[in-house]
């Protein structure tokens, strides 16, 4: 006959009460569990990708930053103007100075100076640069290149004229293309042909910078428009003066204004009616 008894091992019971079943818990607890899990991992998945996209914002802006700042600073003009019947001493970032005749104007770009030594001028003025890289100065009519030098510039009356006061520049037109060497003591100009002349008459250049005013042939109109501009008064003549002689002698700026047109007046038998304190009018 079968035996229906069961029999257990030496110690059973008292090793089945320590087993335990990893499946305890019921399959909706169970899921309940992984679904938890799971919105953890694509919690954990978002703060990366939010912490990514951070970065990538940020790196974005940096260079955005970074190309703004750049175009501000190579396009931020500073200008620097003279006012008629005044001069004007000015010293850029690097230390050359640049000394502005009456109405004469400057302008550079103060951010990029490191980079780029070069300034736009018109009018008339007096440069001593400081050694360095090169040192450029663009005018409408010309252009002006340094190394370290003293040297003056005028850009007056449809004229281009430079004289090297010491050092060497070379000066080049922007009509013909034309290009000079000058060192001490040479100018070059563009009313005709483009050539470095030598002269030991140098007040004839930058005289006004001691506020003296010499000419050597000059037309006697231009003479009158430098006097215009250094009292700031306008003087009025009929077609008439263009005829005369050119103009040789000078002025001094520490006369008054009378005193320098009735000397220049006198040269030609001319006289002069003052019809205000600013205003004057030469005739025949």
């Amino acid at each position: 006959m079968p035996n229906n008894h069961q029999y257990s091992l030496p110690g059973e019971e008292r090793l089945l009460p320590q087993l335990e079943s990893p499946f305890k818990h019921s399959k909706d607890v169970v899921w309940e569990q992984l679904v938890a899990k799971m919105e953890d991992s694509s919690s954990t998945s978002t703060t990366k990708v939010r912490q990514l996209s951070w970065f990538k914002y940020a790196a974005a802006a940096a260079i955005a930053f970074l190309v703004c700042s750049t175009i501000f600073c190579k396009l931020y003009t500073q200008t620097i103007s003279s006012e008629r019947g005044a001069h004007l001493s000015y010293t850029l970032p690097d230390g050359s100075n640049v000394l502005l005749n009456a109405e004469s104007s400057l302008q550079f770009h103060p951010y990029w100076w490191s980079f780029d030594r070069s300034v736009h001028f018109e009018g008339e003025g007096f440069f001593e640069v400081q050694t360095g890289a090169n040192f450029t100065v663009y005018s409408e009519k010309g252009t002006t290149q340094v190394l370290g030098t003293a040297f003056n510039i005028s850009t007056r009356n449809d004229n281009y004229v430079v004289f090297c006061e010491h050092g060497k520049v070379r000066v080049s037109s922007n009509l013909t293309d034309e290009k000079v060497i000058l060192t001490a003591n040479m100018f070059a100009d563009t009313k005709d042909k483009l050539i470095a002349t030598s002269t030991e008459e140098a007040d004839l250049h930058i005289g006004w910078k001691s506020l003296m005013f010499d000419y050597k042939s000059k037309a006697l109109t231009e003479v009158l428009e430098e006097v215009e501009r250094q009292y700031n008064i306008s003087i009025q003549y009929d077609d008439s003066i263009t005829g005369l002689p050119n103009y040789t002698g000078n002025f001094k700026k520490s006369a008054i204004a009378d005193s320098t047109l009735n000397l220049i007046c006198q040269t030609y038998g001319l006289t002069f009616v003052k019809i205000d304190a600013n205003n004057y009018k030469i005739k025949k």
